[in-house]
């Protein structure tokens, strides 16, 4: 990291408690280019240390300005499309400033709204890491409670998602609202280079954007890719055989509508097995208690949870080893934000698709589109045993 031109003594000393010594290829790629200055759209596979990667040198940056920042608002705004990815975000910033003079807090939202406003009138943070909707309702539908014109560091995560219908028009504000001329952007995410990111940084930032694309990898490349071809009928029974596999450390399981998840979460339930849902229509107490379950290792000795895509996006489970798509995913960038949640930082993984016979052409699509090498398999005494590719 130091070779890199991290210089502050305190954000070497907290890497090092975390146990990060070596920079991944992500930040070796970007840490240069933010530390210069450059309006970037980083496009990298998830897993590979891309919040660090944005993290670390703006709060370097933030440590030489310290005395020169203007604390009437956040000099440093971070934007994400969940709650769940706000507020890891938001603890990966913590763990970095600890020991200096930097405060950071959260505007998400779902959170009690007044306790968000006292915490920021009270802290007068740095940096701020929020939800887009709590972002514009705190900066312009209550009276203006924090201030984003002296915003100098901006950075989307996850931009693409947050350019969805539902948040479009929040992070066109919040855009607007950060109106400093030298305001430094960053748009990241495992599937940022596509054309409407592309045509948002051309608009939006303040110099001519720069893509840095890891090679077009959007997916680690130790991570395992497997197609179980099977009837919808037996889907379930093949979960419940996928659990019990030699090495399984913690199992997701992904479907398409956050109906069909307490459904999934019954049947399951049914055969043995308990499982934790995850998605969007849950009350956030029970979302925020599975994210802390999992966070601390006391769901289960072997983790078990059934999600929507709600989890599919920038959401690091420790010790998670395998996914699974119930459902095939909608495109193929599902696939890399479902697939990503295993084999991150460096570790082993799998990502199993289940599909019909008659979805073959869609599994055959994406391994086309993505680049990949999908095998073909079947669960055969606790073993995950793959087949040429048909």
């Amino acid at each position: 990291f130091e070779e890199l031109g991290l210089t502050s003594k305190a954000l070497l000393d907290n890497l090092n408690a975390n146990g990060f010594f070596t920079p991944t290829p992500v930040q070796k790629s970007s840490f240069p280019r933010i530390l210069e200055g450059s309006d970037i759209i980083l496009s990298a596979y998830t897993g590979s240390g891309k919040t660090l990667a944005f993290v670390l040198p703006i709060v370097q940056k933030l440590l030489a300005q310290l005395d020169s920042l203007d604390r009437k608002g956040p000099s440093f705004l971070i934007v994400a499309p969940s709650r769940e990815l706000a507020i890891q975000i938001l603890r990966v910033v913590q763990s970095v400033i600890v020991g200096t003079e930097l405060f950071a807090t959260q505007a998400i939202g779902g959170a009690n709204i007044q306790r968000q406003i006292e915490a920021i009138r009270n802290s007068r943070p740095h940096i701020l890491v929020g939800t887009p909707g709590r972002i514009v309702e705190l900066a312009s539908k209550m009276g203006a409670k924090i201030r984003l014109q002296g915003v100098k560091y901006l950075i989307v995560d996850e931009v693409d998602q947050c350019l969805k219908k539902a948040m479009q028009s929040d992070l066109n504000l919040i855009l607007q609202a950060c109106s400093s001329p030298a305001r430094q952007t960053i748009f990241a995410s495992a599937t940022g280079n596509v054309n409407n990111v592309k045509s948002l940084a051309q608009s939006s930032f303040r110099k001519e954007p720069l893509l840095l694309d890891l090679a077009g990898l959007r997916l680690p490349p130790q991570l395992r890719h497997c197609v179980i071809v099977t009837p919808r009928v037996k889907k379930i029974a093949l979960v419940k055989k996928i659990f019990n596999l030699n090495g399984m450390t913690g199992l997701l399981v992904f479907v398409n509508d956050q109906r069909r998840v307490d459904i999934i979460c019954d049947k399951l339930f049914e055969n043995g097995l308990i499982a934790a849902p995850l998605k969007g229509d849950e009350s956030k107490e029970d979302r925020k208690e599975v994210m802390r379950r999992l966070r601390e290792g006391t769901l289960g000795e072997v983790p078990l949870v059934v999600a929507t895509e709600i989890a599919a996006r920038g959401i690091d489970i420790p010790g998670l080893s395998h996914v699974v798509s119930l459902d095939l995913p909608t495109d193929a960038n599902h696939y890399v934000h479902r697939a990503g949640r295993t084999a991150r930082g460096g570790a082993e993984g799998t990502s199993i698709v289940l599909c019909e016979p008659q979805e073959k052409f869609v599994v055959e699509k994406f391994c086309k589109e993505l680049g990949l090498d999908f095998q073909y398999g079947q669960v055969y005494e606790q073993e995950l045993i793959a087949d040429e590719m048909e």
